[in-house]
């Protein structure tokens, strides 16, 4: 146990106090005769071993005794400071090697992320390659033979000419009619109701489903789809339906 340098100064003063004081308890009275142990060379250091341990017999002794015990407190508060500041050293580099390995986890684990986002994500496409996806994933524009560019004829397939497309094929007749220069074009109002009746004449056709073959039905609502993009090209100014 790591002990710091005010405690190891308190047990070797303590050390001194007790050795001097038990020393100067256990001292025999000394008369005014001169006795044996009056001579330094016989008996000045004798201790002796009581019921609690080792006691020194004179105040000398229990000097001597209390000095060499407060240096062998002082080696051993030295080892442990040397101890100490090891064992700081060692948890300081153990703390680094893991705030690095901390970070090294970190990156490692954002760029396996990104890896895996991107795998998911599927190869990036130009701009050029989006749009001509968009391109692709946008309705044919109508035929000339399907619409007449000047005079907003439509010629309808015949799977759109039974009854119950009547009032939705008459609505989008007159507004493909009444289409100009002024009067067409995406955000127009003809645009946006001639998207509003074709939405609803997809619907009624969805009603029908069950009347038509899956081609007839794939052909109508194809037909439909185009109608509601010719709308957003002004006629003869955009280009004319495809021939």
């Amino acid at each position: 146990m790591r002990m710091t340098l005010a405690s190891l100064t308190v047990v070797a003063v303590s050390l001194i106090l007790v050795s001097s004081a038990v020393a100067q308890t256990n001292s025999p009275r000394r008369s005014t005769a001169t006795t044996a142990f009056d001579s330094p060379t016989q008996g000045q250091y004798a201790g002796s071993y009581g019921k609690w341990g080792y006691h020194a017999s004179t105040a000398a002794e229990g000097y001597l005794t209390g000095s060499a015990n407060l240096t062998r407190a002082q080696g051993e508060r030295n080892y442990l400071d040397s101890m100490a500041m090891i064992n700081i050293e060692e948890a300081r580099g153990l703390y680094m090697d893991n705030m690095k390995k901390n970070v090294v986890t970190y990156f490692e684990k954002r760029k396996l992320n990104t890896e895996y986002r991107n795998a998911e994500r599927g190869p990036q496409r130009s701009a050029s390659e989006m749009a001509q996806m968009a391109r692709d994933a946008s309705p044919r524009r109508l035929t000339s033979y399907q619409l007449e560019v000047f005079s907003g004829r439509i010629n309808w397939p015949d799977v759109l000419q039974s009854t119950e497309f009547d009032a939705s094929r008459s609505k989008l007749n007159d507004l493909f009619a009444e289409r100009d220069v002024e009067a067409a074009g995406l955000g127009t109002k003809n645009h946006r109701e001639v998207t509003r009746v074709a939405r609803q004449m997809e619907e009624e056709l969805k009603e029908n489903i069950k009347t038509f073959s899956p081609s007839e039905y794939a052909a109508a609502k194809s037909f439909i789809q185009s109608l509601s993009y010719e709308s957003r090209f002004i006629p003869g100014v955009e280009g004319i339906a495809s021939r």
